[in-house]
This record gives C-alpha cells, structure tokens and sequence, in this order.
C-alpha cells in the first residue's frame, strides 16, 4: 500500500514496480504523484504539463518585465547624466 501526499488515501500498487521518478494519478482525488525515493518510498504530488508550462510562461513573462524596468532605469540615468554634463559645461561658459 502507498499513501497519497495529497488526501492520504491509500493506494494499492505494487511497491516492487515502482522506480524513482515513476509518475501516475492518485485513484481517490486525481493529484499527480512521482515517486522521489524508492527506500524508504517516499511520493510527492506534481502540477500535471499544462499548468507547469503556464507557470514557466508567467516566471518568463515576469522576467521580461523586470528586464523592462531595468532597462527603463538605465535610460532615465542616462538622461540624468547628460543633463549634468549639459549644467557642467553651462557652468563652464
């Protein structure tokens, strides 16, 4: 018997067919499981492919936003310094 991470229900499954990294459902509440150790047989419930793909979009989409801002900042610093350099050489006439 296994017991499911998510409801801890137990599952009937053969311990002796199972290898690390093994994915399958839970029979009870549908959770997707990987066994992560054979001994001692420990499981951990996975996101399924889909919302881990939108999770990986919405980390990139949040990367691209601070990359953004960033970039945003370096040009606003850069007009701060052309604006010094244009009082400096005022200050220079």
């Amino acid at each position: 018997m296994i017991t499911c991470p998510a409801c801890a229900v137990d599952i009937d499954f053969d311990e002796e067919d199972l290898d690390e990294g093994d994915l399958f459902d839970c029979t009870e509440c549908g959770v997707n499981l990987r066994v992560s150790s054979l001994k001692p047989l420990e499981l951990l419930a996975v996101k399924d492919d889909a919302a881990a793909a939108e999770d990986e979009e919405e980390d990139f989409d949040d990367e691209d936003d601070e990359d953004e801002e960033d970039e945003e900042e370096k040009e606003d610093d850069y007009e701060d310094e052309l604006e010094e350099e244009e009082d400096e050489e005022d200050d220079w006439n």
